[in-house]
């Protein structure tokens, strides 16, 4: 099992991939039977979770420096299977025996993705994490017709790794995107929603511990996420929360942006107006995380590129609604269990805005997203089955 996404890197200690990987890795190694070997790259940090699981597991750990390492690994490993929880682009130039079996995620598209929509999302060139995301990003507006073409080549590289490789996905909104832009199959693809991958909930006194050092109350607050992140798309939505804060002098709410990391934030406090009204923070715990997700009262999600859409799940799953954007797997996966808003459009975001305030309206929403939660749960959890019992030719 390849583990190349877990490892943190630079200011981004986890993400969604990341946390698949570990919990991919958790759930094969309860799994009897099974010899697992995890492979790391040594160019990225460790992940104390994936070191406990190996330590406690018995597991051996072989660390690789370039492709070249890894097809010695692979090629003289004599592996019943290589899996991928998240296939990443540095992978497509691996030459390894054409007859080896191989299991690979490919969760979004994200760097073709980028390509295409980069140029909408306004301050993406001022949310890079240090100097290298500017000058990634002034490359990116420059060439991003050469960009889209060069990710589509690199993308159908890794469809054909071995003759014995099987590619999956997380939603079925990715394999229409894979199908529409590589030189794929839709029938070959299988889809596995992604499984309930974060922690279970924490007690209430550590929440108003939390909250309290926070500086917001429960229910009072829009939460945010992954400022750092452009495609995340967060500097319309708040700046569209801090003009209805101006135009709605008696709301009480604030907003609470995680992924804040210091540059961004001296960014984003020049963007606004009501600068007491915004709580921003940078990397946080999971168990602060799940506080923050347990007790907002909407969380505004304006993502632009989006393989399966977690935080809006996490938020379901404590009867939270969502104002969401219309961007790829968001409705696939939210259904009518959140508020939509055009992720480019300051008056369609206010509008989702002021719905969150219509008590009715709310209250029917939120009993869409009971439901939709259960609906959810279900299919991650069967999906979660098939999955393992691909990966590892057990039938569980």
């Amino acid at each position: 099992i390849d583990m190349f996404m877990s490892q943190p890197q630079k200011v981004t200690q986890t993400n969604g991939g990341g946390d698949y990987c570990t919990f991919m890795l958790n759930e094969l190694v309860k799994l009897s039977g099974l010899h697992i070997t995890v492979l790391l790259y040594v160019g990225r940090g460790h992940n104390d979770v994936v070191d406990a699981l190996c330590k406690n597991n018995g597991l051996q750990k072989l660390y690789y420096d370039d492709n070249a390492d890894f097809e010695k690994i692979i090629n003289n490993g004599n592996f019943d299977t290589l899996y991928f929880p998240v296939l990443h682009p540095y992978h497509k130039e691996i030459k390894i025996k054409r007859e080896q079996r191989i299991i690979a995620g490919i969760h979004d598209l994200s760097t073709i993705e980028q390509a295409k929509v980069f140029y909408k999302v306004k301050g993406k060139k001022f949310l890079g994490n240090d100097g290298w995301d500017w000058l990634r990003n002034i490359y990116r507006t420059i060439f991003s017709t050469s960009i889209l073409k060069q990710e589509i080549k690199t993308h159908n590289k890794l469809f054909n790794l071995s003759d014995n490789e099987i590619v999956y996905t997380v939603s079925y909104s990715t394999r229409t995107e894979m199908n529409f832009l590589l030189s794929t199959n839709e029938t070959s693809i299988p889809v596995f929603y992604t499984p309930d991958i974060v922690i279970k909930n924490t007690e209430d006194c550590i929440d108003t511990d939390i909250l309290e050092k926070t500086g917001i109350k429960k229910q009072s607050y829009f939460l945010l996420c992954s400022a750092n992140r452009w495609n995340k798309n967060n500097e319309i939505a708040i700046k569209t929360i801090d003009n209805f804060f101006s135009y709605n002098r008696k709301c009480s709410h604030k907003a609470l942006v995680l992924g804040a990391v210091p540059n961004v934030k001296s960014y984003l406090l020049t963007q606004i107006v009501n600068k007491e009204k915004f709580v921003f923070k940078g990397y946080v715990d999971r168990a602060e995380l799940e506080t923050y997700f347990k007790n907002a009262y909407c969380l505004v999600y304006p993502s632009v590129i989006e393989g399966f859409g977690l935080p809006p799940v996490e938020a379901m799953k404590y009867g939270v609604v969502s104002l969401c954007s219309t961007a790829t797997s968001i409705p696939e996966i939210c259904a009518d269990a959140a508020i939509y808003f055009d992720p480019y459009s300051h008056e369609s975001i206010y509008k989702a805005l002021l719905k969150a305030f219509d008590n009715e309206y709310m209250e029917l929403v939120k009993h869409h997203v009971k439901r939709r939660y259960k609906e959810l749960s279900d299919k991650r959890a069967d999906d979660l089955r098939l999955l393992l019992n691909l990966i590892s030719n057990v039938y569980i």
